[in-house]
């Protein structure tokens, strides 16, 4: 089920707490019998209260197994599964587990807070997450998956499914291609549904991690043969076949009969309860496979393949409309694809016949959202408020349980009032989610430490916003440690919202005018989000393009403040800025060339003020061997434009490699030099210097006579150079 981005809790729910301890006096003899009688009373209704309480505990019984593909699950030891009321417990050598649940009763959900065992991932997350405790005491069955296991199969079914969206892509332009070709599409209309099909491939994209996941936990085990040899065309990349096959079944002719014959035997509910329960398990065998159908559209991706989830979605939702789970899936459909009034009134179909109320809180945060990203935040206020109280109510009954629930709808409440310009507000409801983490005890999980990170990162940024940027620095801080340890135990999964507080960090440093920890943080966040591209292009885009676009404005305003300096002569103010100018702009080049220039010029003024400024040669080269690089790249591209460029780095760059001593490395840049402009007698001279200073009199002494052949007048031209100088003190020249 789709969650908004877990928010928090008003703490004065929970600051008041009264005492219950009874102070009883004996006053005098004449009252001891009396005293005795009321000790003796006292005595019983606590045996009876304790034998109530023991006689109202239930016992869970449960089995761990790990999945093993196609095989049969075998059982698994050594699992903790921590859970609220009930404690822990480790599974044995057989899978068996049992939880003593205190205070809870038949039909309650299990708050499942923690499954663990070093290697392996919990597999039926979903079952996990609609665990009822029974009173039949019917043993709950949870499937663990090797961690390593269960990438590879992720990792195939994404490989798979880029290829099949990649390939649907390009059928669907060729079609484009084939109407431009015959007329019927000019081209403004050819090039603008190109541009179409692909921002819609991208949308399409975003969402495809949860379809990987959801097909990753398929247990192929309890697949008919026909459904296993399906899914089998989907592991080996035959979508096409896939589908072909799914549709053969007609499986949603098969899901409307049996809806049908629901709402037949609704008529004859108390003599037929028991056909009727019989065929809600078949009606939800059919809808699973149903799921697993659209899940192998999505898998494929094109237009086509996603109208088809959701027609058939629409369908199951419509042959029964108090089928809930059917409900929700179109609905959470809906929202995925924006499609947001649409999926309003099947969420409020929901509504009017959903009596839990934990589906509900998840129902109003979907809701709350989508007004929010309409804009529309006093219908927001009113699912994030209506929420909230429920959520206080429940905390209120059991603090162990829900202060999740009341955390989520507090941060919720906070950011809605931050993104509503309602600063007073939002600041309360962030402060009431802090308050609520304060008084836990327990430890929290990954899961949970995760939103609390998120908590943090978001106060953060509203402080920024409200430029309070110490209390910014100290809240992303606090996200960024603890993002750092959950990206240590799974960097694939904590990679994005690790990214996310470093790219904010380094927009906090900007704001500081401290260009050099902006700069460190920017790119630590880009290189982590170009990772996070390769694996998943569409879903990451923008965030890599954000971050590209905050560090293009950093190195504008970085680069400019440095000429500044330059045009001013403080050049020692201006080198550490071309220097993170130059950082910043080797990263941009890697993916975009339109930015080479400014980092060929931002390089050789580095050089330039550290051998000038400094007087250090040595440290000079490595920026005007990046300078020279960049140069030739350009000047390979547009060789007028950039001629006077690539002389003056190679003649500078050559001096300071041979002012180091690296005569050879002088010697080859100098002929770079002389290879783009061989009628340029002063390179000439400058080889022929840099030979004498390398002990090569005789090869010195050709190189003047090259510059005297090229320029007859170069000595009334520009004086006596240092080569002329010192070859004529040696008597080589006249």
């Amino acid at each position: 089920m789709k969650i908004f981005p877990s928010y928090g809790h008003d703490s004065n729910a929970l600051l008041n707490r009264r005492s219950n301890k009874t102070t009883l006096s004996f006053e005098s003899q004449s009252n001891l019998r009396s005293q005795l009688r009321i000790r003796v009373i006292t005595t019983l209704i606590l045996l009876l209260c304790i034998y109530n309480n023991a006689w109202s505990q239930i016992l869970q019984r449960g089995i761990v197994k790990e999945y093993n593909e196609r095989l049969a699950k075998t059982p698994l030891g050594q699992v903790e599964i921590v859970v609220t009321n009930a404690g822990s417990t480790v599974s044995d050598s057989d899978g068996r587990f049992s939880l003593q649940f205190r205070t809870s009763k038949s039909g309650d959900k299990v708050n499942v807070r923690r499954v663990e065992r070093l290697g392996y991932e919990v597999f039926n997350k979903e079952a996990l997450n609609q665990w009822y405790i029974t009173k039949e005491g019917n043993p709950f069955s949870i499937v663990m998956c090797r961690s390593d296991k269960f990438k590879r199969i992720r990792d195939n079914y994404n490989a798979i499914s880029c290829a099949s969206y990649e390939k649907q892509r390009i059928k669907e332009e060729k079609l484009l291609e084939e109407e431009y070709r015959k007329g019927i599409l000019k081209e403004e209309e050819y090039r603008l549904r190109i541009d179409e099909l692909k921002d819609e491939y991208e949308r399409q994209l975003e969402d495809l991690d949860k379809y990987i996941d959801r097909f990753a936990r398929i247990d192929l085990s309890e697949l008919s043969k026909q459904e296993a040899s399906i899914i089998a065309c989907v592991q080996n990349g035959n979508m096409d076949e896939a589908i072909s096959l799914y549709e053969r079944q007609s499986f949603i002719n098969h899901y409307k009969q049996e809806c049908a014959a629901i709402t037949e035997l609704k008529n004859a509910r108390q003599t037929l309860q028991a056909m009727k329960q019989q065929k809600s398990l078949a009606r939800d065998s059919v809808y699973a496979s149903i799921l697993r159908q659209v899940n192998t559209y999505m898998l494929a991706g094109g237009m086509v393949n996603i109208e088809k989830g959701k027609t058939l979605l629409r369908e199951c939702a419509l042959a029964d409309t108090t089928y809930l789970d059917a409900l929700w899936e179109y609905a959470y459909f809906l929202d995925n694809q924006n499609e947001y009034e649409e999926a309003v009134r099947y969420y409020n179909m929901y509504v009017n016949q959903c009596t839990d109320r934990l589906s509900l809180t998840s129902l109003f945060n979907n809701l709350g959202a989508i007004y929010v990203k309409q804009e529309d935040y006093s219908k927001a206020e009113y699912y994030f408020k209506t929420n909230l109280a429920n959520s206080r109510r429940l905390y209120a009954q059991n603090k162990e349980s829900y202060w999740d629930l009341a955390i989520r709808d507090l941060h919720n409440l906070g950011t809605l009032y931050d993104n509503w310009e309602k600063a007073d507000s939002s600041a309360f409801y962030y402060s009431s989610a802090f308050a609520v983490y304060e008084q836990l005890t327990d430890s929290l999980t990954d899961e949970e430490l995760a939103d609390k990170s998120m908590l943090y990162n978001n106060y953060g940024a509203f402080c920024f916003k409200q430029k309070k940027l110490e209390d910014a620095a100290l809240n992303y801080q606090r996200a960024v440690e603890i993002r750092e340890k959950l990206y240590a135990t799974n960097n694939i999964l904590y990679r994005p919202i690790l990214a996310m507080t470093l790219h904010n960090i380094g927009a906090l440093y900007h704001e500081k005018g401290d260009y050099d920890a902006a700069c460190k943080y920017y790119l630590e966040s880009l290189r982590m989000r170009k990772i996070m591209v390769e694996s998943n292009p569409s879903a990451y885009k923008e965030d890599l393009n954000t971050s590209l676009t905050n560090m293009i404005g950093l190195v504008t305003e970085v680069n400019n403040l440095a000429g500044q300096y330059v045009d001013e002569e403080k050049f020692k103010e201006a080198f550490p800025l071309y220097v993170t100018a130059q950082t910043l702009y080797e990263e941009l080049c890697k993916t975009d060339t339109t930015y080479l220039a400014d980092y060929m010029n931002v390089a050789y003024w580095a050089g330039v003020i550290s051998d000038e400024v400094y007087e250090n040669s040595g440290q000079a080269i490595p920026s005007w061997v990046k300078s020279l690089d960049v140069c030739l790249k350009l000047y390979q591209d547009s060789p007028d434009n950039y001629l006077v460029q690539l002389v003056t780095i190679c003649n500078r760059l050559a001096y300071a490699y041979a002012a180091n001593k690296l005569y050879d490395q002088a010697i080859e840049t100098i002929d770079i030099a002389i290879m783009a402009a061989d009628d340029e007698a002063n390179l000439y001279d400058t080889k022929g210097e840099i030979l004498l200073m390398a002990g090569k009199e005789a090869e010195a002494v050709k190189m003047w006579n090259k510059v005297v052949e090229l320029e007859p007048d170069f000595l009334s031209a520009h004086g006596e150079s240092e080569l002329y100088k010192q070859l004529k003190s040696k008597k080589l020249v006249k």
